[in-house]
């Protein structure tokens, strides 16, 4: 891997962002309920931010909760169905995003919103580009003939429509997006089609317009690339993929650098407002779209009373270092800070162009089947939508999966000697994942095997058995510990239970930056146990026992909060809720009520160890690779080394017997990895898994 590159402080500044909009969206949620429609423009208004956060299955929620009580002759309803189209198209229901853009688009036709009506065509094109790319089928261009063939009817096709689709957009104004339509389309029938499609003349003209006209260094830089790559000449298109990431990594690291609105108002006066990439007319200052109908106007009411995060303009808590930029951003969401909003977008944008470089640079590299380079590009790529520096060192052994479309790669990674690995179709792999998780589920919940009974099911053990020949066994891995570093859902398998991987330390992190990060694990050990469950007392008293320096607390949030400030270990046993559909509302329930994982965030400081001895914990929403949304995930976002969780429905009694082994072991100088996997053995109990550095 390369020399460490800096994101950190960008990906701080887009998370403060992010913790403004929650405090906005959650004051409105309790003072608004007696106005369905100003609480339903702000519920947009905020999945717009969750789009930003890379949270679009929370953004999808609240759009179609928000909907029904917009009034549909408003701009705002046509911008709200904008903005679910776009959200449906990125947790790829593009069928649906197809449908929903082509209704904004007639919407917006009858509010004579011409300027809007491009981006809702933006949209739909977008869409009928991804069911091509899924399906392999092109109404306008038959893609299975030769490029030759086609190119006297590609104006007429699909590739055609989104050239014209384009020019519309810089017409109106969009000129950002419309070089991003451009680069998206020529993607799309190049990842179809494949290399040395120098034919497509359509495609060809797409990439001089944004070669010669975007005032992005970054964005020629990308469309220069793809030319290359229609061309043929994959070398030469990775290094100007290189260099555009480069220019990418220049523009974030001023962006992070204008943290209050003053510097943002200075920029404000002397340099035009960039478009942002989300369809809402709060992101633009532009002289020919006025905001007037849109959300802005319809929340400046809103604003005052959610100054401060709360009615009556009180923070709920003080401000502290860490997320000192959410006290100037807390309105912005709603459109009272124009300069700030715009800012964030800015964020928004040179992210979004960052991403898609990336993207290319990772595609680049598995067709030139470059096992370094591939790796170099998936950890550049995770560290843009996390926010973990690189870093120069590898675990042990390490094991990355890495996706192109839906074949399925790993490179894996020990010592000196990096190696890529195809392993075929990713669905079928998901699909094996979700039969052995709902075998473990019933498993634990008592629903295949007698009460009394140990151990495996028989089916659950040939499902383990038959993923462990497809996805491990052909990689060959050296004796020692083991870190996963999964892509998309494949957080949320239960690795340690592969045959080729049990009994080994195994720990799954996000990127192979935060499967190395070095801290000391301290002291004291605190716990503390939740309500309703018959073996939690038993559990944190043993826990206690064990170490030197243990101490319990009570199951409460203001005792956990600050236990978290300053203990080496914390031990929750607790009742622990996953939202697949809202990750952030993910919440482990105290003696007080729930405290959701959005409140972590406003964390300066957690434990090296947070071990969550509850349900579902270490399930994970993970809309991007790099970015793994839930109780687990949050700890690590906040800087744990490691977090132990369960990923399936727990037995109290058997958590309470592995959690006490475990901890034993731990005592003993084990590494949390080495421990788990011991108790796990010794306790014959399944469904926990170790995240971070193992």
């Amino acid at each position: 891997m390369s020399a460490p590159e800096s994101y950190g402080p960008f990906a701080a500044a887009r998370r403060a962002d992010i913790l403004a909009a929650f405090d906005v969206h959650l004051s409105a949620e309790d003072s608004l309920y007696e106005s369905p429609e100003r609480l339903a423009l702000t519920r947009a208004e905020f999945a717009s931010a969750l789009v930003g956060a890379r949270l679009p299955g929370e953004a999808r929620m609240l759009l179609e909760l928000a909907l029904p009580d917009l009034t549909s002759a408003r701009p705002a309803t046509a911008h709200a169905r904008l903005l679910l189209a776009t959200v449906e198209l990125l947790t790829g229901d593009v069928r649906r995003a197809e449908d929903t853009a082509s209704t904004a688009l007639t919407e917006f036709g009858r509010l004579g919103r011409a300027a809007w009506e491009t981006r809702a065509r933006d949209v739909l094109l977008r869409a009928r580009l991804a069911q091509t790319t899924e399906n392999g089928l092109d109404d306008g261009l038959r893609l299975g003939r030769p490029a030759q063939a086609a190119e006297s009817g590609i104006e007429e096709g699909l590739l055609g429509e989104c050239a014209a689709g384009a020019d519309e957009l810089e017409a109106a104004g969009w000129r950002s997006e419309a070089d991003e339509l451009r680069l998206f389309a020529v993607s799309a029938f190049v990842r179809r089609c494949g290399r040395g499609v120098g034919g497509l003349v359509v495609a060809q003209r797409m990439l001089d317009r944004v070669r010669d006209g975007s005032g992005c260094v970054a964005t020629r830089l990308h469309a220069e690339a793809l030319r290359r790559w229609v061309g043929g000449e994959l070398a030469e298109a990775l290094e100007l993929t290189r260099r555009g990431f480069a220019e990418s990594l220049r523009e974030m690291s001023r962006l992070a650098s204008e943290t209050s609105p003053g510097d943002a108002a200075v920029r404000g006066a002397t340099e035009p407002p960039q478009p942002a990439s989300m369809p809402l007319p709060t992101d633009r200052h532009h002289d020919a779209m006025p905001d007037s109908g849109g959300f802005a106007s319809a929340s400046d009411g809103v604003s005052k009373v959610t100054e401060g995060g709360r009615p009556g303009g009180h923070p709920t808590t003080p401000p502290v270092p860490a997320i000192r930029m959410s006290r100037n951003f807390v309105t912005s969401t709603l459109g009272a800070v124009p300069h700030v909003r715009r800012l964030a977008d800015e964020r928004w944008r040179v992210s979004r162009v960052a991403e898609e470089i990336a993207t290319l640079g990772l595609e680049l590299a598995i067709r030139q089947e470059s096992a370094d380079d591939v790796l170099l590009w998936s950890e550049r790529w995770r560290a843009l939508v996390s926010g973990a520096e690189p870093v120069a060192e590898r675990p042990e052994v390490l094991v990355e999966l890495v996706r192109d479309q839906d074949a399925l790669h790993a490179v894996v990674a020990h010592g000196d000697r990096v190696t890529l690995h195809g392993l075929g179709s990713l669905s079928a792999v998901t699909e094996a994942m979700v039969r052995i998780r709902y075998n473990l589920r019933r498993r634990n919940l008592r629903d295949t095997r007698p009460e009394g009974e140990e151990g495996l099911s028989p089916g659950l053990l040939r499902e383990l058995s038959a993923l462990d020949e497809a996805l491990i066994r052909p990689l060959r891995l050296p004796p020692g510990a083991v870190s996963v570093v999964p892509t998309v859902a494949l957080h949320s398998l239960p690795w340690s239970l592969l045959p080729s991987l049990r009994g080994r330390a195994v720990s799954v992190a996000p990127s192979a930056a935060l499967a190395v990060t070095r801290r000391e694990v301290g002291v004291p050990v605190v716990a503390l146990a939740g309500p309703d469950l018959a073996h939690a007392e038993e559990e944190v008293a043993a826990v206690v026992g064990v170490h030197e320096k243990g101490e319990r607390v009570p199951a409460t949030r203001a005792a956990l909060l600050e236990a978290l400030g300053r203990a080496g270990i914390v031990h929750i046993a607790a009742h622990g809720i996953f939202s697949g559909r809202r990750p952030m509302m993910s919440s482990i329930l105290l003696d007080d009520g729930p405290l959701l994982v959005h409140e972590f965030f406003r964390l300066t400081r957690v434990p090296p160890l947070v071990v969550l001895s509850s349900c579902d914990a270490g399930m994970a929403s993970a809309p991007a690779d790099g970015a793994a949304f839930g109780l687990a995930g949050a700890f690590l976002d906040r800087g744990a080394r490691t977090v132990i969780a369960g990923i399936v429905p727990v037995r109290d009694d058997e958590a309470a017997r592995l959690m006490v082994e475990f901890h034993r072991l731990l005592a003993r100088g084990q590494s949390p990895a080495q421990a788990l996997a011991g108790a796990a053995v010794a306790t014959d109990v399944p469904g926990f898994a170790c995240f971070g550095t193992g």
